[in-house]
């Protein structure tokens, strides 16, 4: 089985069999065994249509982040990516404050790097964002990159995470 038969799969399940079972559930519970059958099979049969809608709106999200080969990697809510720059982690906090994509977060200094928070958007909850230097002192610098949500049980981040490691790795990149 694919990587993108898995997600299907996982989505299905995790939006329309999860929901339509408690609402049946709940149905039953209250001796109403008519209506949890027609609204367990209402949840299953618009589950196939929800999920092939969002799933596919998700690839073509990825896609279009220059990205024809999805892989599990590209699906977790927590990116990651290692990146050699010639770029001081004083001049990376000036192409930060420089760039539009990042204008309207925050950006702190932390220890060997520069942490950025997302803050909230009217589609998402707030990420993390930091870029670190590893012990390497000569140039080129190697930093990791890594994105995640803040939000700790975070299962599905539409590609966010994924979007900030590519900006920030297209700002550091040699």
């Amino acid at each position: 089985m694919t990587v993108i038969q898995k997600y299907y799969l996982k989505t299905y399940f995790l939006n329309a069999v999860l929901s339509g079972v408690i609402v049946a559930l709940i149905f039953i519970y209250f001796g109403d065994l008519t209506n949890a059958l027609i609204y367990l099979v209402s949840y299953l049969i618009m589950g196939i249509f929800f999920t092939i809608l969002t799933v596919n709106i998700y690839f073509n999200k990825i896609k279009s982040f220059g990205i024809q080969n999805i892989t599990a990697e590209h699906l977790g809510v927590k990116q990651e990516k290692c990146v050699l720059s010639y770029l001081e982690i004083s001049e990376i906090k000036e192409k930060l404050n420089e760039n539009h994509f990042f204008d309207q977060m925050t950006i702190t200094d932390i220890e060997n790097g520069v942490k950025i928070k997302t803050g909230l958007a009217w589609n998402f909850l707030d990420n993390r964002i930091q870029i670190v230097q590893s012990s390497n002192a000569i140039k080129p610098y190697e930093y990791r990159i890594t994105s995640a949500p803040n939000m700790k049980y975070t299962r599905v981040d539409n590609g966010k995470n994924l979007k900030n490691v590519i900006e920030v790795a297209k700002l550091l990149s040699i």
